[in-house]
């Protein structure tokens, strides 16, 4: 049987892992460079699991002239506060352009929006900026407005545009209500919103509204001493962040056990196994939900336990390269084509999928108590603990979670519970 023979090596955060297949895959395997380290140590195992996320290789665009720029350049992934970044930069009263409108960049954007000289965030797209909270609430509990619809639909946002625009008409008036309209922060998207990863952030549109951060267009060319955007318009800089975002990459993986093709598309049955190692080499959490990704990841670390307890099966490998090929092709259907977006997943058809595979989807028919029922068929959010209700491992205290699910998450929120007081007429002191 294959096994997996992992080089630990002792470095300054810990041990890192270097692991190859020590049978079939002897080759790929790199202890002739990592046996002469001092203190490495060499480990073997039946199965393995990567589970560290894909957030580790820096994606730098390339823009005309970028080489010349005197000023200081780093990715957002290097980025700590506004004094402790990368070669320990201060941004403090410098003029800085952030590149990308994705969730690093406008989280960025409004922390250094408070002490820089000026702030300039560019952007080629637009972007949705959906606030954190919408009438009292999270935003993953307003949107989708309930689980039968979200399971529903997102099948058919790939197939007809009646219901895409119906979604993306939904979404956007919502948004626009709260915020306005993305045109008046110079945000405007090219994209409906079902098309691209959404953007959250609570503080953005403020710090634009106050001036402290100018939103500009995309990079026409980089200077010695600043930046020209397409519309033409120049600014002088002293340090520009690139929040572009990440190739999915794991370094102490062989090439041949890279989980992604040369375009970053993740090449993963359901986004766990890798056809060509299956089933001892599973991927945790390589996804991007519209909502929560510890819940997928938990159904994920499931399914894989019986998959290699020998509980559940999986395809063959020809099985497996034909799910892994239909998805891509429904997913550049309902996506704009980019990089960022090959891990994209609806929450809840992905999160029904492996609850599937586990046998642990609740039967509405069984469920006796309707308030539980509601909350299972009508609630926007994914509450975890409704795949806890039946079917293997379940949890005697989830019917119990789910009744209070509403309660705490819109509490979350308040220091106190408020109380209610009667109306009196004012009446002088005594």
């Amino acid at each position: 049987d294959e096994k997996w023979r992992v080089t630990f090596v002792k470095t300054d955060a810990g041990d890192v892992g270097t692991p190859a297949a020590a049978s079939e895959y002897e080759k790929v395997r790199r202890d002739d460079e990592e046996h002469q380290i001092d203190g490495a140590r060499v480990e073997e195992f039946d199965a393995m699991m990567i589970c560290n996320g894909h957030h580790s290789v820096p994606l730098w665009p390339k823009f005309p002239g970028q080489d010349k720029f005197k000023g200081h350049t780093m990715h957002s992934h290097s980025y700590k506060d506004s004094t402790s970044c990368d070669k320990g930069y201060d941004f403090r009263g410098k003029r800085v352009m952030v590149v990308g409108v994705g969730n690093s960049g406008v989280d960025i954007s409004t922390e250094l929006s408070r002490v820089t000289q000026q702030l300039y965030l560019s952007t080629r797209s637009g972007c949705w900026v959906l606030p954190k909270y919408m009438g009292g609430r999270s935003y993953d509990h307003v949107l989708p407005p309930s689980r039968l619809l979200a399971i529903l639909l997102p099948n058919c946002l790939q197939q007809f545009k009646f219901f895409q625009n119906f979604i993306a008409d939904r979404a956007e008036n919502q948004i626009q209500r709260v915020q306005g309209p993305m045109d008046s922060w110079g945000m405007r998207p090219s994209m409906r919103f079902t098309q691209a990863h959404g953007t959250v952030c609570q503080d953005l549109l403020h710090r634009i509204g106050l001036g402290s951060i100018q939103v500009k267009g995309n990079v026409s060319e980089i200077h010695e001493d600043g930046v020209t955007f397409e519309d033409g318009s120049r600014a002088d800089l002293d340090a520009i962040i690139f929040c572009t975002g990440y190739r999915i990459r794991f370094s102490f993986l062989p090439h041949s056990l890279q989980p992604v093709d040369d375009e970053n598309n993740v090449r993963l049955y359901k986004h766990v196994f890798n056809p060509n190692h299956v089933p001892t080499l599973a991927y945790l959490a390589l996804v991007q939900p519209l909502g929560a990704i510890m819940p997928i990841a938990e159904m994920q670390s499931r399914w894989i336990v019986k998959v290699w307890q020998g509980e559940r099966a999986l395809p063959d490998k020809s099985g497996m390269s034909k799910w892994i090929d239909e998805r891509l092709e429904k997913l550049w259907k309902a996506f704009l084509r980019r990089p960022r977006h090959t891990t994209e997943v609806q929450y809840f058809p992905t999160i029904e999928m492996f609850a599937e595979e586990i046998g642990c989807i609740p039967r509405w028919w069984n469920i006796r108590n309707w308030k539980i029922l509601r909350q299972i068929m009508l609630s926007p959010a994914g509450w975890p603990f409704t795949y806890r209700l039946q079917g293997p491992d379940a949890w005697s205290g989830a019917a119990d979670a789910l009744k209070k699910s509403v309660f705490r998450n819109r509490t979350a929120i308040k220091p106190h519970p408020s109380k209610s007081f009667k109306h009196h007429s004012l009446r002088p002191f005594n």
